[in-house]
């Protein structure tokens, strides 16, 4: 943890940093920490960075007592509480001036502009949407230089000085062409001899601290030239924003959303978890003296999941893995039962499977949260949200990081290829588990055709839901409905570019 001289107030004698123009000096880290992790269609591609920590925020340029602002007293608050929270902690990152890469470490405010966004009105959200289209499609056409950042400086600027009575529907064009004209006005402003980095704008949070262009400086050092060219862009813009605006607006695609079918929120927080690796120690996950809280779901489903990977038959690893199944929660109900009839298997206890599965026959997840057009913003608050995961069968699918992909040799026919999968092409270590489709799969082999009420439904959900393709839920229903076999290897071969060797012999041996 580093600590900042004027403002720490922690205990001992810290060695702290002096902090200038938002900036530490700090030896030693790399210029680009990030970790680039692949997107596929079951996780979104994320950036893995790790930061230190800051002892304590710097001041924020918004909540100074005698600044005026236009920013909504709640917000402020939320802002405040943010800063002052010690379960929100402020970190450094790395980030430097132009020619100091791997020399400083900037204050970030991600979880401050977080804050901001989430607070925007429908309006303010609309207005901030026009200006990232007019950055990608139209501006990083003619110039270059601009970034996100810059729009989401604007915007929150636009927040802090404009007073409520300016954010009327009826404004959105002269919005739009305010935040233009603010920018072009940064960009003029900026254009100077002495401006050899160039340094376009004021952090919004951090007033000492500078946000430069990004990459735009020429290759004689002359910026002045990026200037004009983003001048000039920006200039042009706003002249021609009516078509602008037009093109924008024939762009946008009609949401498919009514009271008589809303849009579903599709949420698997143990799909999308920054850090997949294990974070509850197993003393925890088997004591029988606390209930397993949501998050420590993970980490029981990745502990038996690595059991079943090793060679262990013992009877003792039998009753410490049905032990641990067993305090699952009902959210994580598909997980739980999937994992009994693998315990089974596991033990070569096959009637005990088939049991299993006929006991919770009907059962049926939770693929989202319905969300109607008519139903306000107001509602969807994290409170919502956790009693929705809590209440609902909502944990059943899952990402994990083990150092080799387990194996589960066990499972009959071809379902040892199917689970798990490895989700990324370039990592072996990320692991992909669908507990729905596993237990559809563990059905359709281990029980008789009288014994499957909805099987056909679920084949034919598969096959419709054209739009939100699961790889396990693809595999299965290739597998057990020969009949739209075809349509889904297509399918297949579009996510994935080919049709798996071992998938490729099932299909022409006829034989699961």
């Amino acid at each position: 943890m580093f600590h900042l001289k004027s403002v720490c107030q922690c205990d001992g004698d810290p060695d702290p940093y002096e902090l200038m123009n938002g900036h530490i000096q700090y030896f030693g880290f790399a210029s680009s920490p990030a970790i680039p992790l692949t997107g596929t269609a079951q996780r979104p591609a994320v950036d893995e960075v790790f930061v230190p920590r800051l002892c304590r925020y710097p001041p924020i340029a918004p909540l100074e007592l005698s600044r005026p602002s236009n920013i909504p007293q709640s917000v402020l608050q939320s802002l405040k509480d943010l800063v002052e929270s010690s379960s929100s902690p402020c970190f450094v990152i790395h980030a430097a001036f132009p020619g100091q890469c791997g020399q400083q470490l900037r204050v970030s405010t991600t979880l401050l502009e977080r804050c901001m966004l989430r607070s925007m009105t429908t309006l303010q959200g609309q207005l901030f949407v026009i200006l990232k289209y007019f950055l990608k499609k139209v501006l990083s056409q003619r110039t270059r230089g601009l970034k996100p950042y810059h729009m989401k400086t604007i915007l929150f600027r636009l927040m802090d000085e404009l007073p409520p009575e300016n954010w009327k529907a009826e404004n959105l064009v002269d919005l739009t062409r305010h935040a233009m004209q603010m920018l072009l006005e940064c960009v003029e402003n900026s254009r100077s001899p002495d401006n050899i980095n160039g340094a376009l704008m004021k952090h919004f949070f951090l007033e000492d601290v500078d946000v430069f262009l990004k990459g735009a400086v020429d290759r004689d050092r002359s910026i002045d030239r990026t200037f004009s060219g983003i001048s000039n862009a920006l200039i042009a813009v706003i002249d021609e924003l009516p078509q602008l605006l037009l093109q924008f607006i024939s762009s946008l695609r009609p949401a498919s959303n009514s009271a008589a079918k809303p849009r579903r929120f599709s949420f698997h927080p143990f799909l999308i978890l920054p850090d997949l690796r294990p974070a509850v120690p197993l003393t925890i996950l088997n004591s029988q003296e606390y209930p397993v809280q949501y998050h420590e779901i993970y980490d029981v489903v990745r502990e038996c999941l690595m059991h079943f990977s090793n060679s262990d038959n013992s009877t003792n690893c039998q009753a410490s893995l049905t032990s641990l199944i067993a305090r699952l929660p009902d959210c994580a109900l598909s997980a739980r039962e999937a994992l009994r009839v693998l315990t089974c298997l596991k033990f070569d206890d096959r009637e005990g499977a088939q049991s299993i599965l006929s006991q919770c026959r009907g059962h049926l997840v939770c693929r989202g949260i319905d969300w109607s057009a008519d139903r306000s913003a107001a509602e969807a608050t994290v409170q919502n949200v956790w009693e929705h995961l809590t209440s609902q069968k909502s944990a059943w699918k899952f990402c994990f990081e083990f150092d080799k992909q387990p194996e589960f040799r066990f499972l009959p026919g071809a379902l040892k290829y199917c689970f798990p999968i490895q989700l990324l092409a370039s990592s072996a270590k990320h692991s992909y588990m669908n507990f729905d489709a596993l237990l559809w799969a563990l059905r359709f082999e281990l029980q008789t055709a009288e014994n499957l009420p909805g099987a056909q439904d679920w084949i034919r959900f598969i096959v419709a839901e054209s739009e939100n393709d699961d790889e396990q839920e693809l595999l299965v229903a290739i597998l057990y409905s020969p009949e739209s076999r075809q349509v889904l290897l297509e399918r297949l071969i579009n996510m994935k570019g080919e049709i798996p060797d071992w998938l490729m012999d099932v299909c022409c041996r006829g034989v699961v």
